[in-house]
């Protein structure tokens, strides 16, 4: 709406694309290759970058890890919770519901406290820590099946939500600060996309892997014991538990990260 604001215009000549548009057709082929080269190159860089620093190898369990499991809670548990326990399927968007209004809670904290906790450590700290809250889940059996039940499982997805965006927000922009200076001699790929591929890529991977084997498991388990509480110690206790002790563990490796409220270079 504001591009125009203040008044200045852009007069652009055909001529200026005239070649282009000549050997768009011929060329569409060719630039698509090169488009998955340079994007295999940026994983393979930033992989470097990542997996022979100190200062950015932690990036990779607290990046990529935190983000598979917050996108495994809302789209492989609480479905599974709507179904399963309240018997009906629906009632998984009040459920994930509750995990969006925590992230827009922890959106506006980062925001305001943005000076005072002054690295995304803090938050990833607070993130491993809630996370523990979804124990509760394999020994959870409401005495009565209403929508009531769906609001309260959704509250307990609330700090959930709060840790999820505390320690997104924090750590994109702590990637893109420490990575805004170019660090690499290519000329079409910068090392911040090059860390971002290999992130993204790396926490795509595992979702994409992990999410329909779960799946399956807890299938499996309802199809012989008519019950996924049993799945939900593995699916949810264990692999909740691993994620936070290994998410933890990583949030002393950077320099200077003892502290209570570490400032990172």
């Amino acid at each position: 709406m504001f591009i125009n604001s203040l008044g200045t215009k852009t007069i652009i000549e055909d001529e200026q694309f005239s070649v282009g548009n000549r050997n768009h057709k011929t060329n569409y082929l060719k630039a698509l290759i090169e488009g998955f080269a340079l994007f295999g190159q940026s994983i393979y860089l930033g992989g470097k970058i990542i997996l022979t620093n100190r200062k950015y190898f932690w990036l990779l369990p607290c990046y990529s890890l935190t983000l598979y499991i917050h996108r495994y809670i809302e789209n492989g548990i609480a479905p599974q919770i709507a179904k399963r326990y309240l018997q009906n399927s629906e009632w998984s968007q009040i459920i994930v519901g509750g995990s969006n209004f925590g992230e827009l809670l922890g959106a506006l904290c980062v925001f305001f406290l943005t000076k005072k906790i002054r690295s995304p450590i803090v938050w990833l700290r607070l993130d491993s820590i809630l996370l523990f809250i979804l124990w509760y889940l394999p020994f959870y059996n409401p005495s009565t099946i209403s929508v009531k039940n769906a609001w309260i499982i959704a509250l307990s997805f609330i700090p959930l939500g709060f840790g999820s965006a505390g320690d997104d927000i924090s750590l994109n922009a702590y990637i893109q600060s420490s990575l805004s200076k170019p660090q690499l001699k290519n000329k079409d790929v910068s090392s911040l996309g090059a860390v971002m591929a290999f992130l993204y890529s790396s926490y795509i991977t595992l979702y994409a892997i992990l999410n329909p084997l779960l799946g399956k498991y807890i299938d499996s388990v309802y199809n012989s014991k008519q019950t996924i509480r049993p799945a939900f110690i593995f699916t949810v206790g264990v692999q909740i538990t691993i994620v936070s002790i290994l998410v933890s563990l990583s949030t002393f490796i950077p320099k200077g990260s003892c502290k209570l409220n570490p400032s990172l270079e």
